[in-house]
């Protein structure tokens, strides 16, 4: 690819991050605003008590959690990254998913990789599908649960949709050839997405993990909810049960960055249906989620940004900056 090529890729990828930051912005703002305005006649107890704090750390743990289960995805590939640099630029190259597909977040880090590791697109590819569709799982088995709770499905029901929505996606992985091996069709799909098997260890681990950041975003609602003083019955698979289909929504709605807006609305339907709360308070407690989640990731992106600009007695071969845009 020439210079003019790239330098041509990186002024449109600039154009379509700052489009995405103020279509997401102007969304946002519109819910903020909307909020604002629903509890413009209401009496607001907000405190900045212990239990907003602790919705916080927990916001935290899970932007953590997150980066633990992409390393070891990629561990089970073979790829044994330095968790150093894992830590240090997994908040930064995923900063593009702001861009209206969310697939641009992606894109970068398979460049990153690329270029600072030598991992292949179709290797980094693989793990990102991986990765999302273990979301997707954790989320439907959370969608599982839920019905189990609250709408009685019955148990054994409940238990074989569960270890089937774990075992399928394994057993897709676990295949290491699916049609000609040698033909150009294989060859060509190979570049785009690279599959290869995954150890049961590390694809347990990352679905124990995915389940443990459902429930975290959950705990994280209901705290929120207290925080407000509002009586919010203490069930964290509903919570989670919400986080997850407000997610799973933004994440179908492709084209809104980062589904901002529709995993507020969704929210604030979902919150307002199950948990008796009223939706102008619905929609606090998902404003209050989503301010909380970028200010954790900023958290991140400057721990990156220093870790990147800490004189070490090497040369520093990451560069991330120019990956992004």
């Amino acid at each position: 690819m020439t210079n003019e090529n790239l330098d041509r890729k990186s002024k449109n990828r600039k154009i379509f991050y700052f489009l995405g930051l103020t279509i997401g912005g102007i969304i946002f703002l519109y819910q903020l605003g909307k909020t604002i305005y629903e509890l413009s006649n209401e009496t607001i107890e907000l405190k900045f008590s212990f239990s907003f704090v602790l919705a916080f750390i927990v916001l935290l743990f899970i932007r953590f959690l997150q980066i633990i289960n992409w390393k070891n995805l990629m561990t089970g590939i073979g790829h044994y990254l330095p968790f150093k640099e894992v830590l240090s630029n997994y908040s930064l190259v995923l900063l593009p998913r702001y861009i209206p597909g969310g697939v641009w977040g992606y894109i970068s880090r398979g460049e990153w990789l690329y270029k600072n590791f030598q991992i292949s697109y179709g290797s980094s590819n693989y793990i990102s599908a991986v990765e999302i569709i273990l979301v997707v799982v954790s989320s439907l088995q959370i969608f599982i649960l839920y019905l189990y709770q609250s709408k009685n499905l019955p148990i054994l029901l409940t238990i074989i949709i569960i270890i089937l929505l774990l075992i399928l996606p394994y057993l897709i992985f676990k295949l290491r050839k699916i049609g000609p091996v040698d033909s150009k069709l294989s060859r060509s799909f190979r570049k785009v997405i690279d599959r290869q098997p995954i150890p049961f260890i590390n694809y347990i681990f990352s679905w124990l993990i995915n389940i443990l950041i459902w429930v975290g975003y959950g705990i994280a609602i209901y705290y929120f909810a207290v925080s407000l003083n509002l009586f919010a019955a203490y069930q964290v698979i509903s919570y989670a049960f919400i986080f997850s289909m407000a997610w799973l929504i933004g994440f179908i709605i492709f084209f809104v960055p980062s589904g901002i807006g529709i995993r507020e609305q969704t929210m604030v339907y979902l919150i307002t249906n199950t948990q008796m709360i009223s939706s102008s308070y619905a929609s606090l407690i998902s404003i209050l989620m989503r301010v909380s989640m970028l200010l954790g990731e900023m958290i991140f992106f400057v721990i990156g940004l220093l870790i990147i600009k800490k004189p070490s007695g090497k040369k520093n071969t990451t560069n991330t900056t120019n990956v992004l845009l």
